[in-house]
């Protein structure tokens, strides 16, 4: 119920700057625990150099939420989900955004990977590959929606059978 009336409510982004290491720290902290119960270790990468991105915090939140609990849920026990930052990224044609600075917020998990056919759809509201009852398919539609209210968007890549890596790309 949550998603969807985030899905049906959403609001303008209050943009502040901020450090994104901040905000890994914070999912990482939060997501810890369900990590830990699914067997899977959660931890983020080196982050020794500040990376000043504009968004709205508990926007942002969400979305990191979103992103890496599905990743969470695609790795087997024993695997691993590693937060990261990358400088640049182009704007895919598509968005209309400008060539200009970003930050990459990454999200790499060593699960299944995903499908061509499927990877394709990912984003659409309501699409899932979960079991009845375990996903709504909002989440991704949702953390995209939001990202694109931010001047951003969200780069998939994905190999069957070695796990996906979503990067979430912020204005600097």
């Amino acid at each position: 119920i949550r998603q969807l009336l985030d899905f049906a409510r959403r609001r303008e982004p209050r943009l502040g700057r901020f450090d994104a290491r901040t905000l890994i720290r914070q999912a990482v902290s939060l997501l810890e625990p369900v990590a830990a119960r699914r067997g899977v270790k959660l931890s983020a990468g080196a982050l020794d150099q500040s990376r000043v991105v504009e968004f709205d915090g508990s926007q942002m939140m969400q979305v990191m939420i979103n992103v890496i609990s599905n990743a969470i849920q695609a790795t087997p026990p024993n695997g691993q989900v590693t937060l990261g930052l990358v400088e640049g990224g182009e704007p895919p044609p598509e968005t209309g955004l400008p060539q200009r600075a970003y930050v990459g917020i990454v999200v790499e998990d060593t699960g299944s990977g995903i499908a061509d056919e499927q990877r394709k759809r990912i984003f659409e509201p309501f699409f899932t590959t979960k079991d009845t009852g375990e996903g709504t398919g909002l989440g991704l539609s949702v953390a995209q929606s939001i990202v694109r209210d931010h001047h951003g968007w969200i780069a998939v890549e994905s190999e069957l059978g070695k796990g996906s890596r979503f990067t979430i790309y912020l204005r600097s």
